[in-house]
């Protein structure tokens, strides 16, 4: 059976290009594979702007510039080739973002954060935007989730979930990163200890627990956070401890096993 990675990856890739969701058939060499036309239509109006894997195993797709979204739920075999389309419920009605910060919760549910547009329709206008929502799957709802504290713009920005479960992302426009504490929905903000602005950055968590990032507007240099933790939770005042790493070189070596 193909991999959950294998699979993310996949269906990802197949949406952005304007395709049917597709499946990769197994090899014993990672760069091999055919592509595989899913049964059912992809139902998108306008075509996919962002994917996600849902802990349940299902894919959520957005709507184009919309506000709409639609999941995939595969065949009682796992088979998302026969997989079934449902549309699922709409973000709030002045929310409607492409290119924004977003992640899955460990507890299974959905968040976005910010675009670098907004307003629905199939011309979208650049506009940037520090709205939120999250999304609950089991009752089919979204909530408008306020940003942090003086934040006027999350646009596009880096987001990742933690090895303990915090979801963190980037204010683009300056230095400073926030931690959402999910059970109160409030935010911890603080200011990394590296100069260059989070503008374009991307985060990607290591096997490690650690946070690998390359600055985009200070090429080679990269750098790494590295999570304290107490009683399992993450230490908002420990988010300086970001550190440059040597070279991105030296860490793209290390995470291409895990590419």
């Amino acid at each position: 059976m193909t991999t959950l990675r294998t699979l993310m990856t996949f269906v990802f890739c197949s949406l952005l290009v304007g395709t049917a969701l597709a499946q990769q058939t197994p090899s014993s060499h990672p760069d091999t594979g055919s592509w595989t036309r899913v049964t059912a239509p992809a139902p998108f109006p306008v075509g996919a702007a962002h994917t996600l894997l849902m802990t349940d195993g299902t894919v959520m797709i957005q709507d184009f510039c919309s506000s709409d979204w639609w999941s995939l739920t595969p065949d009682i075999n796992g088979s998302y080739i026969n997989g079934t389309w449902t549309q699922k419920a709409s973000m709030p009605q002045t929310y409607a973002p492409l290119f924004y910060a977003s992640a899955v919760l460990a507890d299974g549910k959905l968040i976005v954060n910010g675009g670098e547009y907004n307003t629905g329709g199939q011309h979208c206008r650049p506009r940037d935007t520090n709205l939120g929502a999250i999304y609950d799957p089991v009752a089919d709802t979204w909530t408008p989730v306020a940003p942090p504290s003086g934040w006027q713009s999350i646009a596009d920005a880096a987001s990742v979930v933690l090895r303990d479960g915090t979801y963190m992302i980037a204010n683009p426009f300056s230095t400073e990163v926030a931690l959402l504490n999910e059970s109160t929905m409030t935010w911890s903000t603080v200011t990394r200890n590296y100069p260059q602005l989070n503008l374009e950055d991307g985060w990607t968590l290591l096997p490690s627990g650690e946070v690998f990032t390359v600055d985009v507007h200070a090429q080679p240099h990269a750098e790494l956070f590295h999570p304290a933790t107490e009683a399992g939770r993450t230490r908002p005042t420990h988010l300086t401890r970001w550190r440059e790493a040597k070279s991105a070189r030296r860490y793209f070596g290390l995470m291409e096993p895990y590419l």
